[in-house]
């Protein structure tokens, strides 16, 4: 699954319709509209209700389950980020801090 599209959605949810999510993504609303859609095919159900001219977006059922794994996606994704940034200030880019590896049968 694509994270940038679940960081989308959350954000599409948050500012309440397309067009708002792509100014503060500084994208284009085609380009969320895809990413939306991309995601919908990725997990198999529409998220988001779509007619003509609808100016806020409404979730389906299916949206609003989703929505709080994503939220939690993302959470965890901000963890991982930070607990690797912190292993890598303590032991650098190969994470292993070098002269402390001691083998099986080392003496």
């Amino acid at each position: 699954m694509n994270l940038e599209h679940i960081n989308v959605f959350i954000v599409v949810v948050e500012t309440g319709n397309l067009s708002a999510a792509a100014q503060t993504l500084y994208t284009s609303q085609s380009n969320i509209s895809r990413k939306i859609s991309q995601l919908e095919s990725e997990v198999g159900i529409p998220l988001i209700y779509r007619s003509k001219g609808q100016q806020s977006i409404e979730l389906t059922a299916a949206g609003y389950e989703f929505l709080d794994y994503a939220r939690q996606i993302q959470s965890l994704t901000k963890d991982i980020d930070s607990i690797a940034k912190n292993i890598n200030r303590k032991f650098g880019s190969s994470g292993v801090p070098v002269g402390k590896i001691r083998g099986r049968n080392a003496r």
